[in-house]
């Protein structure tokens, strides 16, 4: 913007006020002058400004070869109403170009691109003396149709527009400048074989476009990198949009603006994609197939896409990041295919949508973390196996729970995790949110069913876990089976299992021990932990006391064990069940006044479970304030002459026993309160330091 000022003087005030300067000058009183005849400078006409602004602008500021650009310059200004600008163009057209401008004094002029390249335009305004100008720059794209394959190494640039109006295949090093655009017609697309080297690396200020000519979802196929694992394969900020048309090959069912991979292990593909945008398919932004691999790559959007975000084979989850976008979909998730999961280390990341789960992903003899935050949807029957000696770690924390949950919220919906035959001591679960699995067995033989399964069906098949802090829900069948006498989970504790269908824990015996005090077992449709017998082995375990009953049926033996049970524990066993100490183990069932440990019946009937047989002659086995009912329904040999609540010796010398028991209660037997065999010891005042009621057979009986 320029401006002028303009001065006007008027002689006579000039004269006036030069005159009495002298007279003021001959008179001694300042003030009278002043007073009298003051100066009056507001009686000169103030100064004016006139300003002009040279201002235009562009009708088509991204032209391509051939288009008309108009240029208008009736936004340029001047402050002196009435008064009017003269205009002067100037045009600087690339080497080569004959483009002229049509006027080069009008106010609107116009010129023709003829070639591609930079226009410099200049415009002048004047006004008398005063001159304003302003320039502007655009560029124009040549035109080019790429329709043919390409077998020699090539660069596309970015002042030409290219059109792809059949599809193709690249076989050579084609290398894409940044800034350049090319456009799609319907049902073209353009596939990188194992031959080739795509580096299309363009800059956050000038990104490489793969779009269509129309801009509708689908409207072209997409681009496959197939077969080609150079480490130069690059896409850094590139925008794909509208493609996911059809796919590359009749057969496939995914389409996708862009895909990673064929479909056979030779057609794997390796590419780096960051800060890139795919956007607008008409199936899901980006496929991953096979072993085809996505190295370092990190913060690109999926998004506006009709299908979902990514589709990947579940081996390929690894190379999904946290920090990219993958929101503002038709349906916000990534959608993962069944497929072995082996060889290499994974962590699969937490994203800002789930990972939807179809069919049972295996993953088998390597290490796998999974990231705080993240989730995990599951379709219909589908589950997460995990077998090997390697680590499985699943690590949340108290804000970024890792969930693992059903895509309809239903009790069953899925599967759940199976951890089995994988006894890595470092397997862990915490801050794990687990819910409506438990629909299916993981063998067609299986007939418990939970949402995680720790341990195999068979003995080689053990499992270990570490799980705490984690909830267990909503399961088709139990909150969490361990299944196999050697599996176990160590240190678990604060955990929840609730509103599960068949209860909240199904176990073993001898995997009492590994469930704690500090969980909540309640809520479930039956709550107890269910108990299927077996032998119960190691050196020294504890039962601890849990807000529901344990629930023992069969028969239970413990077998060269230190077994201590802590104060509250209630253990409830079904019809028919028995409690055996054998083979110098040591039991300490030690309650107190107010927390009794109870050895009762599922149903308040005399004799609705066997009772305890201690044929174990180890003088440290004690109980005290420990409640006997409902037992001595049948004898735990064939022939035994009596049946009773609490049996101490076995039926032949060499079965010897050893109790000393203290303020207990033994009641409701169908046989005896307590019996103690004559090659067996109990305490002397066994009679009279116990009390006993309601025994249909007598209360003490010591032979």
């Amino acid at each position: 913007m320029t401006s002028k000022e303009i001065t006007n003087s008027n002689s006579t005030n000039t004269y006036s006020g030069f005159f009495w300067v002298l007279i003021c000058l001959f008179t001694f009183t300042l003030t009278a002058c002043s007073d009298d005849n003051p100066i009056n400078i507001e009686d000169e006409d103030p100064e004016e400004t006139i300003e002009i602004s040279a201002e235009f602008s562009v009708s088509n500021d991204e032209p391509t070869v051939g288009e008309e650009v108009t240029l208008d310059a009736g936004e340029s200004t001047i402050s002196e109403a009435g008064s009017s600008l003269q205009y002067s163009w100037t045009l600087i057209a690339p080497d080569n170009s004959e483009a002229e401008l049509e006027n080069t004094d009008a106010e609107e002029t116009s010129f023709t691109a003829d070639i591609g390249g930079e226009y410099e335009i200049t415009l002048e305004v004047t006004f008398d003396d005063l001159t304003d100008t302003e320039e502007k720059v655009i560029e124009a794209l040549a035109y080019e149709e790429l329709n043919s394959n390409i077998t020699e190494n090539r660069t596309l640039f970015s002042n030409t527009l290219y059109r792809v109006t059949s599809g193709f295949v690249v076989s050579a090093e084609l290398t894409i400048e940044p800034g350049t655009v090319i456009e799609f017609e319907e049902n073209t697309g353009i596939q990188f074989n194992e031959n080739s080297i795509i580096i299309a690396d363009g800059t956050e200020q000038d990104s490489i476009r793969f779009t269509g000519t129309e801009q509708n979802p689908g409207h072209w196929d997409g681009l496959q990198v197939s077969g080609t694992e150079s480490p130069n394969n690059i896409m850094n900020y590139v925008v794909i949009e509208y493609g996911g048309n059809r796919g590359f090959w009749t057969s496939s069912e995914v389409f996708a603006n862009l895909t990673v991979g064929g479909r056979i292990s030779s057609e794997n593909a390796r590419l780096q994609l960051t800060n890139s945008t795919l956007r607008h398919s008409a199936g899901v932004g980006m496929r991953m197939t096979n072993e085809s691999s996505l190295q370092d790559s990190e913060n690109n959007t999926y998004t506006q896409n009709e299908e979902a975000a990514v589709y990947t084979e579940a081996n390929l989850i690894n190379y999904l990041d946290s920090n990219s976008d993958y929101t503002g979909n038709e349906n916000d998730y990534v959608a993962v295919s069944a497929a072995p999961v082996t060889e290499t280390d994974r962590v699969w990341n937490a994203l800002n949508v789930p990972y939807r789960i179809n069919g049972t992903v295996v993953v088998n003899d390597i290490n796998l973390t999974i990231a705080a935050g993240a989730e995990f949807e599951f379709t219909n029957g589908s589950a997460l196996d995990y077998t090997g000696d390697e680590t499985f770690l699943v690590d949340g924390n108290e804000n970024n729970p890792i969930l693992f949950t059903g895509v309809e919220k239903e009790k069953g919906w899925w599967a759940g995790v199976w951890v089995n035959d994988a006894e890595n001591p470092d397997n862990r679960m915490n801050y794990v949110v687990m819910e409506y699995g438990g629909g299916d067995s993981f063998w067609s033989t299986h007939s418990e069913y939970a949402n995680l399964i720790i341990g195999g069906r068979t003995e080689t098949s053990d499992a270990r876990m570490q799980v705490t802090n984690s909830t267990f829900s909503n399961s088709g069948g139990y909150g969490l089976k361990i299944s196999g006498d050697g599996s176990n989970m160590p240190d678990s504790e604060n955990n929840t299992y609730t509103e599960n269908e068949s209860g909240a824990v199904y176990l073993s015996a001898n995997n009492m021990h590994h469930l704690d005090s500090n969980s909540d077992y309640t809520g479930n449709s039956s709550d107890f932990v269910r108990v299927t017998s077996t032998d119960v082995l190691g050196s020294q375990i504890t039962w601890n006391k849990l807000n529901v009953p344990y629930r023992l049926s069969g028969s239970t033996v413990v077998r060269e064990v230190e077994l201590t049970i802590n104060p509250g524990v209630e253990i409830e066993f079904t019809s028919g069940a028995d409690f055996d100490v054998t083979d110098e183990s040591i039991i300490k069932a030690i309650g107190t006044e107010e927390d009794n440990i109870v050895f009762t019946g599922t149903e308040e009937a005399a004799g609705w479970w066997n009772g305890m047989l201690i044929q174990s002659p180890n003088p440290a086995n004690e109980m005290d304030y420990v409640t006997f009912e409902y037992g001595g329904g049948d004898s735990f040999w064939t022939g035994q002459d009596e049946n009773a609540n609490l049996i101490i010796g076995g039926r032949i010398a060499d079965y010897e026993g050893f109790l000393n028991i203290t303020n207990s209660t033994l009641n409701h037997s169908e046989g005896v309160g307590v019996y103690v065999r004559d090659h067996s010891t109990a305490n002397a005042d066994i009679c009279d330091s116990n009390s006993f009621s309601d025994n249909q057979e007598g209360n003490c009986l010591v032979e």
